[in-house]
This record gives C-alpha cells, structure tokens and sequence, in this order.
C-alpha cells in the first residue's frame, strides 16, 4: 500500500484544496491531531465526516472529489498529518 499525502503539518485551522480520486483510495491515515482539534473529510455524494482523533479510517466509496479540512480552536496546535491510502 501507498500513502498519498493530503494535509502536511498542518497547525492551525486549514481548508485543503479539492482533490479529484483516482479510484483506488482505502483509507485515511491521520496523525499528530491533539486534544480538541478535528479533521473533517467533505466529499461528493455524502455527508462530511468528522474525526477526532489520529489513527486509520475507511476512505468513502464512489467518491469523485474530496477535501480535508483541519479545525482548531488553540493557539498551540499539533502538526497534523493527512494521508490517503492507496492499493
């Protein structure tokens, strides 16, 4: 498997750019998400997801476009990394 990266260190508050899939994502790795701060995953077909914590999720199926936006409310935010998992 392969890692596509999708958001990279990023600390405050950031609305990633629109990304076209190329049918073969699995997955969503995160990490360096703290305390209080949220990664939300928007898509064509379906509901945002919210995650709130760092770990390994299922990546949406049928989904043409997507973007990962991170939310934070503190000053001193963690480095957050987002990567899309790739067969």
């Amino acid at each position: 498997m392969a890692l596509r990266q999708a958001l990279v260190a990023v600390k405050d508050s950031h609305e990633g750019p629109w990304q076209c899939s190329r049918g073969h994502e699995i997955g969503i790795q995160i990490s360096g998400l703290g305390q209080g701060e949220t990664v939300v995953l928007e898509y064509d077909g379906g509901s945002p997801v919210t995650f709130t914590k760092a770990g390994r999720y299922p990546f949406p199926k049928d989904t043409k476009r997507f973007r990962f936006i991170k939310q934070a409310s503190l000053l001193d935010a963690e480095e957050t990394y987002v990567q899309v998992v790739i067969r």
